[in-house]
C-alpha cells in the first residue's frame, strides 16, 4: 500500500527475477525464511524496492534425556503455545500434554514424539529419545557362618564398578565403599545388602546372609572315681 502506482514484485533487491505485478502477491509455498522486494511506478518514475520479510513460525525445541534403567525421565519443550506428546511417529497415542512430560519407568531406550502448535501452526512430530543405560552387574558374594559374638569379612566381586554395603534392601546410608566388608560382632543371624555402581547407574542389591550359630553350653562331667596312681579312668561328659 502507498504511494499507489503500479507495483512490481521481485526476488532480489536489485535486478533479480520479476515475480508479479499488482498490490497483492501470493507467494509459492514457504519452507524457509525468504525476502521479497516490491517497487512502484508512478508517472513513469520507479521507486527503490522495499523489502518484505516472510518469517516462518519456528518449531518447538526439545532436548532428549539420559537415565539409568528403571527410572523416569522429564522431557521439557519450549517455543510453542501448546504441546502434545505421542508414543509413535504416526497414529500413536497421546501420552502427555504441556511443556513438560514425565515418562513412565523405562527399561530400554525409548523415543517419544512432540508436536507443538504456535499461532495456529502445528509443527511436524519431532522425535525425542530417552537413552537408557542398563544397570551394572550385581555383585556376587558368598554367605558366611560364624559363632555368636564373632566377626567375618565378606568379599563382593564385580567385573567393574564401585561396591557399597548397606544394612537395608533399599535406601539407607552406605556402610562402606569397598569390595570387602568386615561385620561388627554379631549375636544373631544378619543380612547385609551390597550394590554395584557403574557410569552413575546402580545395580540391584544382592542380599548376603551371615548365619550366627549359638555358643553351646559347657559340657557336664560327673566327677570320676578315685583311682590308683598309674591307672586310667574313663570320663564321660553329658549335655
Amino acid at each position: 500500500s502507498a504511494p499507489g502506482g503500479t507495483y512490481q514484485w521481485y526476488d532480489a533487491a536489485f535486478g533479480g527475477n520479476f515475480l508479479a505485478t499488482g498490490a497483492s502477491f501470493t507467494t509459492p509455498p514457504i519452507t524457509a525464511q525468504v525476502i521479497y522486494y516490491v517497487e512502484t511506478t508512478v508517472n513513469g518514475c520507479t521507486s527503490s524496492r522495499a523489502a518484505v520479510i516472510v518469517t516462518l513460525i519456528s518449531n518447538p525445541t526439545v532436548i532428549g534425556a539420559s537415565i539409568c534403567a528403571g527410572n523416569t525421565a522429564a522431557l521439557r519443550a519450549s517455543g510453542a503455545d501448546s504441546y502434545t506428546w505421542y508414543d509413535a511417529p504416526s497414529g500413536g497415542n497421546v501420552v502427555g500434554t504441556g511443556a513438560t512430560f514425565v515418562t513412565p519407568v523405562l527399561p530400554v531406550n525409548t523415543t517419544y514424539y512432540l508436536q507443538g502448535v504456535t499461532k495456529g501452526c502445528a509443527s511436524p512430530l519431532i522425535p525425542v529419545t530417552v537413552d537408557v543405560t542398563p544397570p551394572p552387574q550385581a555383585p556376587t558374594v558368598a554367605a558366611a557362618t560364624i559363632c555368636s559374638g564373632g566377626v567375618t569379612t565378606l568379599h563382593a566381586s564385580v567385573p567393574a564398578g564401585s561396591i557399597d554395603w548397606f544394612a537395608a534392601p533399599a535406601g539407607g546410608t552406605s556402610l562402606i565403599t569397598s569390595a570387602d566388608f568386615t561385620t561388627p560382632p554379631l549375636a544373631a543371624t544378619t543380612t547385609y545388602y551390597v550394590q554395584n555402581t557403574l557410569n552413575c547407574c546402580t545395580s540391584v542389591r544382592t542380599p548376603v546372609t551371615v548365619t550366627v550359630s549359638a555358643i553351646p553350653t559347657a559340657p557336664v562331667v560327673p566327677p570320676p572315681p578315685a583311682v590308683c596312681a598309674g591307672s586310667t579312668v574313663t570320663v564321660t561328659p553329658t549335655g
